[in-house]
Parts: structure tokens; sequence; C-alpha cells
């Protein structure tokens, strides 16, 4: 997996921001938790699709809100598919991120290095992504058949 910015960014636009794969990453785990939760309490689904998108200032780091919207085509009552939700929320661990601030330590270490071993690398240019790939921080698609 190569994470990269967009070009205006500095990057080389050859993958997704490391924000548009933790939107990715919400999405995913939602449904995936969602399917789980559905074959253990023997719901048949046919179809489970979750858009997750965010919203985020274009001078701010920060999100300002993400929404995902999940459709499920199954063999069970709209309240049965309901409960399963609510305990899907409850224990995707990727969705507990998004939605409860959890403390965070970071550790920063800095190794000298002789100046003798410097080098100098150069990246490859690779083809720039489509209109689409980079508007995927605002709209994420998974779905699970």
């Amino acid at each position: 997996m190569v994470c990269d910015l967009t070009t205006p960014q500095g990057g080389d636009d050859t993958g997704p921001t490391a924000l548009e794969l933790a939107i990715m990453a919400l999405a995913d785990c939602a449904v995936t938790i969602f399917a789980d939760v559905c074959k253990q309490s023997k719901i048949e689904l046919v179809k489970v699709e979750a858009v997750a998108e965010a919203e985020k200032p274009p001078d701010s780091p920060i999100l300002s809100g993400v929404t995902i919207k999940t459709t499920v085509s199954a063999k069970a009552r709209k309240e049965l598919l309901e409960a399963s939700w609510r305990r899907t929320e409850a224990n995707c661990p990727v969705l507990s991120i998004f939605k409860e601030p959890i403390p965070l330590k970071v550790e920063f270490e800095v190794i000298p290095i002789q100046p003798s071993s410097y080098t100098t690398h150069t990246a490859t240019p690779r083809s720039p992504r489509t209109k689409e790939q980079r508007a995927s921080h605002t709209h994420t698609v998974v779905k699970h058949t």
C-alpha cells in the first residue's frame, strides 16, 4: 500500500492520503463487523454497502464531520437489522476511534547519522490519480456481498 499526498500538497498523487485511508478503514470496519454480527445472528445478508463521507475545511487538518450511510438487503426484519447495526457500532474498533477521543502517546526520536552516510533519493513519477480517486477522501464505498 502506497500512501501519498496530492500534487498540490507536494506529493506525486500515487495513492490515497493517510486521511483517505482512515475514512476507507472506517467504512470497511463497519461493513465487516456488521457482516460478522449478522452471521452470528443467523441473518442472511444479500448486500451491504457503506459510504463514508468526510467533511474537512480546506485550510484545516481536522475533519469537521464524518457520515456513514449504510444500505442493507437481507432476509430479516428491519428491527433485527437495526439491532445488529447497534451491536456493530458498539463493537467496531475503528468506529470507536472516530466517536470517542482516545489517549494518544507520541514518541519521537532522532537518531543522528554521520554526514558521509547521507544519500540522495529521487522519486519515480507515477500516473496521477483520476478525479474519482482524488475525491475518495470524501466518498468511500465499501461493499460486502
